[in-house]
């Protein structure tokens, strides 16, 4: 695929089923390539990594966007277990002892780490098998 005149750059990104404009596979992370006519294409990570590796401009500010918008998407997809979860959590001691022994739940500790999609799957995790 001929992407035009150089110079080009990553003017936008985000998540969409679409074809990729340079070998044609459906691509989930999209990265906009503008040219330098202004002409814009879609195309996947793995070809803007294979084609201009990290030397495009903007790729840096692009792929720390699309990283924010998959873990906005965990954290949306994971959200009705977790809530479910931090109910049985509540009847659980705080994973600290010092903690514990205030009063403190399983749950408070997971609604205070609960930025991450990761800490979600470990909530649900341990709500469901009771393990820490």
């Amino acid at each position: 695929m001929n992407f035009g005149i150089a110079p080009y750059k990553i003017v936008n990104c985000y998540i969409a089923n679409e074809s990729c404009t340079h070998c044609g596979t459906l691509i989930v992370n999209v990265y906009l390539v503008e040219d330098g006519e202004g002409k814009t294409y879609p195309v996947g990570s793995g070809c803007v990594k294979h084609i201009w590796g990290k030397e495009i401009k903007g790729f840096r500010e692009a792929d720390r966007k699309l990283k924010a918008l998959l873990e906005e998407r965990k954290i949306a997809q994971n959200e009705e277990a977790y809530n479910a979860a931090l109910i049985r959590l509540a009847a659980m001691p705080h994973p600290n002892g010092y903690f514990a022994d205030q009063g403190k739940t399983a749950a408070d500790y997971f609604n205070f780490c609960r930025k991450s999609s990761a800490n979600m799957r470990k909530a649900i995790f341990m709500a469901n098998t009771g393990a820490c």
